[in-house]
């Protein structure tokens, strides 16, 4: 899918975005703590990470959806230009 998208110039992150329904839904709350964890650098003793990791499944996509769509919860977890720009540009890795 990358070598396609490259090829004719495409970024699916220009026409779609993770949403609760499309995409974390459909993630296992396993899923939805290693992504979490990898947008944020979080270290496995992060108190975010604890905090996110007791969490049920439905507040996760909640937070995850916050977090993909609101500079308000951007900037509660405090996310450098880096990790917003890994947010904007993140797809699952069926789409990668």
């Amino acid at each position: 899918m990358a070598s396609i998208m490259e090829e004719v110039g495409a970024d699916i992150r220009e026409v779609w975005a993770p949403s609760e329904t499309n995409c974390f839904k459909r993630l296992n709350g396993g899923q939805l703590d290693g992504l979490f964890r990898s947008l944020l650098d979080l270290s496995d003793d992060s108190k975010a990470l604890a905090e996110f990791v007791k969490f049920k499944k439905g507040d996760k996509c909640k937070t995850m959806r916050k977090l993909f769509n609101e500079p308000e919860a951007q900037g509660h977890y405090g996310l450098s230009d880096e990790q917003k720009a890994r947010v904007a540009a993140w797809v699952p890795d069926c789409l990668d």
